[in-house]
């Protein structure tokens, strides 16, 4: 796996992620994201992320995720992101050619 990111102007926020696993320990063999988030004044981040995805196990379709997120910094190590992922082929439900999940998640930086 690899990640990297870079701030710049004190605003611009590109990201790129990738990665690869040999076997079935992964649900995904290999995938690569990126995107890229805006600083608001706030200290808040919205961002869009683009994935693709190559399922570990044979016979499943490659799957493409759209994600939009908003970063809250609700103290100086605690934020909270309320996010939107639009699911393209998801590989593990093979009816649906299109899902989306609702999601919260926190991140703590000590």
């Amino acid at each position: 796996t690899m990640s990297a990111e870079w701030r710049f102007r004190e605003k611009w926020l590109p990201f790129f992620r990738g990665g690869w696993s040999n076997g079935d320990a992964s649900k995904l063999e290999a995938y690569v994201s990126g995107g890229l988030g805006i600083y608001l004044k706030s200290h808040n981040v919205i961002a869009l992320g683009l994935n693709w995805g190559k399922p570990s196990s044979d016979g499943l379709r490659d799957e493409y995720t759209m994600e939009l997120f908003y970063r809250i910094q609700v103290t100086q190590i605690l934020a909270i992101s309320p996010d939107i992922q639009l699911i393209i082929d998801p590989s593990n439900n093979p009816d649906d050619d299109f899902i989306a999940v609702f999601g919260l998640r926190a991140r703590l930086a000590l």
